[in-house]
């Protein structure tokens, strides 16, 4: 597990970035994101296509859906809608 955790976070950071898959989505996405997420930087969310809807949650880190739950929640239901 050691061996994975240095090979996928060194540093306590993801090391893959998943952006280059985003470029060419053509569907409608929201990204829900903590603004305080130490593991994956909300700075990552600059430069993603403006298709792409970004809601950045304040005072919540990597788990927004435990955090804050019910914005996840109404984020969620919003987009569907």
């Amino acid at each position: 597990m050691q061996n994975i955790a240095n090979a996928c976070f060194p540093n306590g950071q993801q090391a893959d970035d998943l952006r280059p898959a985003l470029v060419n989505f053509d569907g409608p996405a929201q990204i829900i994101w903590g603004a305080d997420d130490e593991i994956l930087s909300p700075n990552s969310a600059k430069d993603l296509p403006t298709t792409i809807k970004v809601i950045l949650l304040p005072q919540a880190g990597h788990m927004p859906q435990l955090e804050k739950a019910a914005d996840v929640n109404a984020a969620i239901t919003a987009f569907i809608d």
